[in-house]
């Protein structure tokens, strides 16, 4: 890669008809007049830097490497592979030059800002860190399993994206928050509700990603993988009603069985009337 000294040497050197552009990693770059000719003549958008080293403010433009004969197809070219040399028929007036250099803003860098030290007024902060693995593990399970999902659900055909696939990210989101509100629960009693409600949405979650990879729009692999997730989900998620279940005595029992007979009962109802 040529100096910023051989640049502007080579730039002063050319005629009035010859642009000399660098290459530079996979990108052609024209610096100064010749810079100036490409944009008169493609409209390209210019970069200007102030180079400490020359002590001058420095403008340049570039296209990639392999774009080099779509710009300068009708042009005679001579390369060496690091430098190309190319006649045009551009006149770089240079009283233009130095209008159209002087217009054009310098790049300044982007300061660096350490997040580290930012204030964040106490009301923003989060009350509880409900993302955080270690607390709740089983959220965090839910919500991959949801992104992978969301990620599967976009190269499905329309049939099924807008219908299975939208059923089936909205059970998972309903189940999120049946985990969200049952670990703010203080009741062991309303903590079980909320955890039966998750497993049954599991469950036709589990039924749905079989139908999309039966009707093949998903592979055995990524069907493998969700698989793999919805257990650890199902196995976690029936961890933590076993230890809920434990803290209650019979009669609680007996009215969540009730509650879930009585609901079950009315979705059978609504379904066939």
């Amino acid at each position: 890669m040529p100096t910023i000294n051989e640049i502007l040497q080579a730039e002063r050197n050319r005629d009035t008809v010859r642009i000399v552009l660098f290459l530079e990693g996979k990108f052609w770059c024209a610096y100064e007049r010749s810079a100036f000719a490409l944009t008169q003549r493609f409209g390209f958008k210019p970069s200007k830097r102030y180079i400490k080293l020359v002590e001058e403010e420095i403008i340049s433009v570039g296209f990639p490497k392999e774009q080099l004969f779509k710009y300068l197809r009708n042009a005679m070219v001579e390369s060496d592979g690091k430098v190309c040399h190319a006649h045009v028929e551009i006149i770089c007036d240079e009283t233009a030059f130095l209008e159209w250099k002087a217009s054009v803003r310098i790049k300044e860098p982007e300061p660096k800002v350490d997040t580290s030290k930012l204030y964040v007024p106490e009301e923003w902060r989060p009350k509880t860190q409900v993302f955080r693995e270690e607390n709740l593990p089983v959220f965090k399970m839910v919500y991959d399993l949801l992104l992978r999902l969301f990620h599967e659900t976009q190269k499905m055909s329309k049939d099924y994206r807008y219908s299975l696939g939208e059923d089936l990210k909205r059970r998972l989101l309903r189940i999120e928050v049946c985990v969200y509100r049952a670990n703010a629960e203080t009741e062991a009693l309303r903590k079980l509700l909320f955890i039966d409600e998750a497993l049954d949405l599991m469950l036709e979650v589990k039924l749905t990603v079989r139908i999309l990879h039966d009707s093949k729009e998903l592979s055995l692999k990524k069907y493998a993988l969700l698989c793999e997730q919805m257990v650890e989900v199902e196995k976690n998620l029936g961890n933590r009603r076993k230890y809920n279940k434990n803290m209650l005595n019979n009669s609680e029992i007996n009215n969540i069985n009730n509650l879930k007979n009585t609901k079950n009962e009315k979705s059978i109802q609504t379904t066939l009337f």
